[in-house]
C-alpha cells in the first residue's frame, strides 16, 4: 500500500514537472518567433509551424490552410513591404484541450521603406502541442 502511494506521488510530480515544462517551452518558442519576424526571417517562423496547413490573416486577405511554403510566401510578401523599428512579445496563454493550445500576441512596429512614419500591429499566433512541440497552426497580422 505504501509503495503504491509512493508511486502515485512520483507520478504526480512527474506529471506536474512536464506540464512546468511545456509552460517553460512556448516562452522559449514565441522567443524564436519574435527573433526570426524580427528579422523578417519568413522560413523562421515556418519552421515553427504545423506542416498540414497553416491560416494566415491580414488586413487585406484571409487565407488557409496553407502549406508552409504558401504560407512562408505571404510572410516574405509582408516583410518586404515593412522594416522593423521594434518588436516586443506580449502575454503567453496555454489553454486545455486535446490536443493543449496557446496563444499569444506580439507588438511588431514597422514602417514602410522611404517612410519616417511609424505602424503598430499585433501579431496574434496559435501553437498546438503536437509530439511535445508547440507548433503554429494559425497568424493573424491586425493593426
Amino acid at each position: 500500500m505504501r509503495s503504491t502511494r509512493i508511486l502515485a506521488t512520483a507520478f504526480a510530480l512527474i506529471v506536474l514537472h512536464a506540464s512546468a515544462a511545456s509552460a517553460q517551452r512556448i516562452d522559449d518558442i514565441v522567443s524564436h518567433v519574435v527573433d526570426a519576424w524580427g528579422r523578417g526571417d519568413a522560413k523562421g517562423v515556418m519552421a515553427l509551424s504545423v506542416r498540414d496547413g497553416i491560416g494566415v490573416e491580414t488586413r487585406e486577405e484571409r487565407t488557409g490552410p496553407l502549406s508552409t511554403r504558401q504560407a512562408a510566401a505571404v510572410l516574405r510578401r509582408i516583410f518586404e513591404e515593412r522594416r522593423t523599428v521594434a518588436i516586443r512579445p506580449g502575454i503567453t496563454q496555454i489553454v486545455g484541450g486535446s490536443p493543449r493550445r496557446a496563444f499569444t500576441e506580439i507588438t511588431w512596429i514597422t514602417r514602410a521603406p522611404d517612410t519616417t512614419e511609424p505602424e503598430r500591429f499585433t501579431v496574434f499566433l496559435e501553437f498546438v502541442l503536437r509530439d511535445d512541440r508547440w507548433q503554429i497552426t494559425q497568424i493573424r497580422l491586425l493593426p
